[in-house]
């Protein structure tokens, strides 16, 4: 849609030191550090922004910090238009080898210390993980986490790829825009997936934000975004995909389970080998005898020297050579 502007702001806290520049499309311009900020204009296009510092006279305690970017684009030609969201847990999104959760129920440290739109995120550290959705509107905004522990998704639209993105951080962000595209046929159902793209890494989808002019109707019939946030309905271990050995500290029951089990069995084994060890020891008697000592009675001071009322099997040796 030609003649279309789209503004590009580059938002920074710097000391007066920094000699900064920043551009489009490889077209570079000075701009000074105590600005705090600097705006760059094009048509709607696909650009690429860029920002440059450098620093010869600094000393301890001069800092430059990137605070943020913002962009302001066309997201509807309506007049009137609304934002329509779909939380991770809808029924309209399908997974595989996702896991939903609660940062309440969650002991996964990038998602328990978060907070989510209504409350649930969906997560997977499996490559080839997917999650898809259809959706009608002119805009779409994808939210999710993000952090050191995150790495690489791709994302397809209508069969096209829309490229591949980073989501790793090097601290933990919650509500963070993954991924924006806009100037779509508002009118389309259109069909989204997001793809893990690295084993072991984390990838997680909080909620989605379709935007739709307000003559478009409720947009809720199948397939599409309801308008208006859905019941959060959890979806555990979708399509069969548990994510098994992936679900990081959320599988802590599971695992505790499994060793006091393994300890349990390790302690039969080692009672049924003594046992073995006391029979060939001359010891008389069932397991029980060997385990408990066999019925007291009188006994002489021999009988007390050599007493073993508890757990005998545990003190037999083979027996002397005569």
């Amino acid at each position: 849609m030609l003649g279309i502007d789209t503004d590009i702001a580059f938002i920074w806290q710097s000391s007066t030191e920094f000699q900064i520049s920043c551009g489009l499309d490889g077209k570079l311009e000075a701009a000074q550090a105590e600005q705090d900020g600097m705006s760059l204009s094009g048509e709607f296009d696909v650009h690429v922004a860029r920002l440059e510092t450098s620093c010869s006279n600094c000393v301890n305690g001069d800092v430059f910090e990137l605070v943020g970017v913002e962009i302001n684009t066309l997201v509807s030609s309506s007049s009137s238009c609304e934002n329509v969201t779909l939380d991770d847990a809808s029924s309209e999104i399908s997974y595989t080898d996702f896991t939903s959760t609660t940062s309440a129920s969650s002991q996964v440290a990038a998602i328990s210390g978060g907070t989510f739109y209504q409350d649930t995120v969906s997560y997977t550290t499996s490559a080839g993980a997917v999650a898809s959705f259809s959706f009608q509107g002119s805009a779409l905004y994808i939210f999710g986490p993000t952090g050191p522990a995150f790495g690489l998704f791709s994302i397809t639209l209508d069969g096209t790829s829309m490229g591949t993105f980073n989501a790793s951080t090097t601290v933990d962000t919650y509500g963070t825009l993954l991924f924006f595209t806009t100037q779509l046929e508002e009118s389309t159902t259109h069909q989204i997936v997001l793809t893990n793209q690295q084993d072991g890494f984390w990838f997680a989808l909080d909620s989605c934000v379709a935007v739709q002019s307000s003559s478009s109707g409720s947009g809720s019939s199948s397939g599409t975004i309801p308008s208006g946030p859905p019941a959060a309905t959890p979806i555990w271990n979708t399509n069969g995909g548990g994510n098994s050995g992936s679900n990081g500290s959320d599988n802590a029951g599971a695992v505790i389970g499994g060793v006091l089990g393994g300890l349990v069995g390790l302690a039969l084994v080692f009672m049924a080998w003594r046992y073995y060890l006391w029979k060939k020891a001359g010891g008389k008697g069932d397991f029980f005898v060997a385990l408990c000592g066999p019925t007291k009675k009188s006994k002489t001071k021999k009988d007390i020297k050599n007493d073993a009322w508890f757990w005998p099997m545990m003190r037999s040796r083979l027996a002397e050579p005569k």
